[in-house]
């Protein structure tokens, strides 16, 4: 896979059924960190993390305390599935950064499956 492609722009697109356009800086980052989780909870199931049953559960509890978020998830795991499967890098840190010249960006690091699939190994619910 081309270590060229840009894991911020591709989580800004993966989470455009969230964002209005008129969101705070705060708001966006929530709403990426919404994205991060299913994207994240894609990625472990296709890969069997077994962090996969930790996001699981912050999934389906976040769907029991706001039953809105279950369509979304659906329609984001959908998306996953149709539109970027090819890229399976485990998202590990996403940040809302304003560089020195004022404009602002998002900032996101990324690791292999391989890579996360060693560094998990361990976690257990």
């Amino acid at each position: 896979m081309n270590n060229d492609i840009k894991y911020s722009s591709l989580l800004q697109d993966f989470a455009q059924p969230l964002l209005t356009g008129d969101e705070t800086p705060d708001a966006v980052l929530q709403k990426l960190k919404v994205a991060e989780l299913i994207w994240n909870h894609c990625v472990a199931r296709e890969n069997q993390l077994t962090v996969f049953d930790i996001l699981d559960k912050a999934i389906n509890d976040s769907n029991a305390r706001h039953p809105e978020m279950k369509i979304v998830c659906s329609i984001l795991q959908e998306l996953k599935k149709a539109e970027f499967k090819e890229y399976n890098n485990f998202i590990v840190k996403t940040e809302y950064r304003i560089k020195r010249d004022g404009s602002k960006t998002i900032y996101v690091e990324s690791i292999p499956p391989e890579i996360a699939k060693e560094i998990y190994k361990n976690i257990k619910m």
